[in-house]
């Protein structure tokens, strides 16, 4: 097997921080300069878009297969996310849905603050990663699920295929993210009462 020197500094994987930091940056650009394309982004196709909606995902794509490399030594559900990413960054380009992607990735806001909390001990950044993961991963992102559901609704009925597969990903995303949020809630409470 290949080996691969993974770099870290203050114990923050360099790589995956870096593609937070992009994926977030951009996603909430977008976010923030058209809002109403980004939450209704299955209501266009990719040629009526900004083009970093299709640039965005692509470097997902590329770290989707570092990131499956890295968390096979991790817990399952990592390597659930991992599968799940790179199956999303390879369902996406192939059916040219990179835009759908592009908006999904603003989950990775909270991985920015996850990361820097695991690097400094700073008690406010605790906080902002669990604000920032409640609010983009608990709130935000199935809210964009729910859209594409009600956009879509007929498509979906019809089981028309490249909408079922939105669906499914972005659902087993938000299961993900659930269980994640009840692990993050539950070290709250032990603490708290500890």
């Amino acid at each position: 097997m290949v080996h691969i020197n993974i770099p870290y500094i203050c114990g923050v994987n360099i790589v995956s921080f870096v593609h937070a930091l992009i994926t977030a940056y951009n996603s909430n650009y977008l976010f923030i300069n058209d809002t109403y394309t980004f939450l209704n982004i299955t209501k266009y196709k990719s040629n009526e878009l900004d083009q970093l909606y299709q640039i965005i995902p692509i470097f997902t794509l590329c770290y989707s297969l570092f990131h499956i490399y890295d968390v096979l030594k991790l817990k399952s559900d990592f390597i659930i996310h991992g599968i799940l990413l790179l199956s999303a960054s390879i369902f996406c380009l192939l059916f040219d849905k990179n835009h759908c992607l592009a908006v999904c990735l603003i989950i990775e806001s909270s991985t920015i603050f996850m990361h820097l909390s695991r690097a400094f001990s700073y008690f406010y950044l605790k906080i902002l990663f669990v604000i920032t993961f409640i609010l983009y991963r608990g709130i935000l992102f199935p809210c964009i699920t729910y859209n594409h559901y009600y956009n879509n609704y007929d498509k979906i009925v019809n089981i028309e295929f490249e909408e079922i597969i939105i669906l499914l990903l972005a659902l087993s995303f938000n299961i993900l993210n659930a269980y994640w949020l009840k692990i993050i809630f539950e070290r709250i409470i032990y603490k708290k009462y500890d």
